[in-house]
């Protein structure tokens, strides 16, 4: 006769999820939002010539920043809220546990990773999240990584051939030790590789080195080319590097398991 004893509600869409002993980690893509902020001029009206263009979008630009200089946190943040026995109230967002990594953060979006103990569910879950947007979850015992897809279509202009090729694909990484703090995930680093993962079972870890299969598209704007790609990523808190790699494997094939 299973019994609710909590009920908690996050903004975002559900992703994936985690469970190593009494802690439950579930990966949250989405939730950030913004100020109602209008970064358009008025154009009702029209206007008679060029400065008066400038003075519209110059006023736009400093109503915008007026407004964001006044916003507050719950402006920006996902909401939390709990429900106990009938009752909804919020959860105050974890602020020391948002991070903006180097690498990746020009994705839109934020993932969130809330970790629930389940050996004391009345404990607020602990919070940890990123700015920028993943698709792919993996974890072992220590260790859990996200990855973000990212595509280059900036050089997509019909007519436009590049005498070099350049890569289409990369994959952000987003590194988090589960020992160092076990009621939560301790964010430690940011990298960027080539090319992109097939799913979760392309990547590993293992004394501390992440391993890597990506498949890698390259184009000079008219023809393309694909192969499959082996990368290994290290390195201490803050500095994830890209430290071994096998290059170019099945040119043309693609990889499928």
């Amino acid at each position: 006769s299973p019994t609710v004893e909590r009920e908690l509600f996050f903004e975002g869409d559900y992703l994936s999820s985690r469970r190593e002993g009494d802690q439950v980690r579930v990966v949250l893509s989405g939730g950030a939002h913004l100020p109602n902020v209008n970064v358009y001029p008025d154009c009702r009206g029209g206007y008679d010539d060029g400065d008066d263009w400038r003075d519209a979008v110059e006023s736009a630009r400093l109503a915008a920043h007026s407004l964001l200089a006044t916003a507050k946190l719950d402006d920006f943040v996902p909401n939390r809220f709990q429900r106990v026995t009938g009752t909804v109230s919020t959860l105050e967002p974890g602020c020391d546990g948002y991070w903006v990594p180097t690498a990746g953060s020009s994705e839109y979006g934020l993932t969130q990773i809330e970790t629930f103990d389940l050996a004391n569910v009345a404990a607020n879950p602990s919070e940890t999240a990123i700015v920028g947007a993943v698709q792919t979850v993996y974890a072992n015992g220590g260790t859990l990584v996200l990855a973000g897809q990212s595509f280059d279509t900036s050089r997509f202009i019909s007519g436009i051939v590049s005498a070099e090729e350049y890569m289409v694909n990369t994959t952000y990484l987003h590194r988090f030790d589960l020992d160092a703090d076990p009621q939560g995930a301790t964010y430690t680093g940011s990298a960027t590789i080539p090319g992109t993962l097939i799913d979760q079972f392309a990547i590993d870890e293992k004394d501390g080195v992440l391993r890597l299969a990506t498949h890698v598209q390259l184009s000079n704007g008219n023809e393309w080319r694909e192969s499959s790609a082996l990368y290994t990523v290290s390195g201490p808190t803050g500095s994830l590097e890209i430290a071994g790699r096998v290059e170019n494997v099945a040119p043309n094939e693609q990889m499928h398991s």
